[in-house]
């Protein structure tokens, strides 16, 4: 097994001001780079919600995190590896709008969201315990989890080595690693995975043959910036009548792509339907800035 590098140094520059400063660690193995982020930004953000701690009991937390989310992930690979051996194969000729490669894009998204989900929240015993206070620690859990969540997943998705293209070849980092965004990705994703249902749908019963139309009408419209206010909770409801209404396991498997989605990210569909476009703009045309702590 290769030894994990552990970083060498670790060294403060100060700023111009008083209040300026640059921490440079290095060299950071692979991985290290999201779990300094998030400790950094969990250590900035505990403060301003009146729990003070150090970057190294931030840091700790953090590893106790990914620890417990490692876990919940292990225990998930035998659902990921059914639903890959029972989906077509990702080839040459798979395109980035097949139904299946958003199925895995989906299934994987969801299942790391919800391992990361459980790694956070068994971090809120020791976050009451350090704050002396339930409402203080309740605080600072959904931060860290906003955060945490957010910067995971945009860094999973530029440097996205295996969802990415799947005709292209296996890359760390893919070949139009600024175009997009993740939640672009799982809406699209969710969209697409609906109009393949509504088209596949065979038209024997009423909810699968006229919801699956009305589902993929609301999904389309909130993409196209024309969403209105009543889509999500009406989208909801359509769900719901469908799964479990159909002579077959279709309703469910229809329904269930628009409802997780929503019950997950709902923030960016509501973002979607109030200012017509997505919460995180293609970086087409956007040069990104190094990253580099300051404070």
């Amino acid at each position: 097994m290769e030894p994990i590098r552990l970083p060498t140094k670790i060294e403060l520059i100060p700023g111009k001001e008083d209040h300026q400063a640059t921490l440079v660690v290095e060299p950071c193995f692979q991985g290290y780079g999201t779990t300094l982020g998030n400790a950094l930004l969990n250590a900035m953000l505990a403060p301003l919600l009146g729990l003070n701690v150090t970057f190294r009991q931030s840091l700790s937390a953090i590893l106790m995190s990914f620890a417990v989310t490692s876990v919940v992930l292990g225990a998930f690979s035998p659902l990921a590896l059914f639903v890959v051996w029972n989906t077509p194969p990702l080839n040459g000729g798979t395109s980035l709008s097949s139904p299946e490669y958003g199925l895995l894009q989906l299934t994987l998204a969801l299942l790391v969201a919800f391992a990361g989900v459980v790694g956070n929240v068994r971090l809120l015993p020791l976050l009451r315990h350090w704050a002396g206070s339930a409402a203080v620690a309740w605080k600072v859990l959904f931060a860290w989890l906003a955060v945490n969540l957010f910067l995971g997943s945009q860094v999973c998705w530029v440097l996205r080595p295996f969802i990415w293209d799947p005709a292209g070849p296996t890359c760390f980092i893919g070949r139009e690693y600024f175009r997009g965004s993740f939640c672009e990705t799982v809406f699209e994703a969710a969209r697409r995975l609906t109009r393949f249902f509504a088209h596949e749908s065979c038209g024997r019963c009423v909810p699968c043959r006229v919801g699956s139309q009305r589902l993929y009408e609301a999904l389309d419209r909130i993409e196209a910036g024309r969403g209105r206010a009543d889509d999500i909770e009406r989208t909801l409801a359509l769900a719901g009548h469908i799964d479990g209404a159909t002579f077959c396991p279709m309703g469910a498997a229809l329904a269930n792509p628009a409802r997780s989605t929503i019950e997950r990210f709902r923030g960016e569909y509501e973002y979607h339907v109030a200012h017509r476009q997505c919460a995180m703009k293609t970086m087409d045309d956007r040069r990104w800035p190094s990253i580099v702590v300051e404070g």
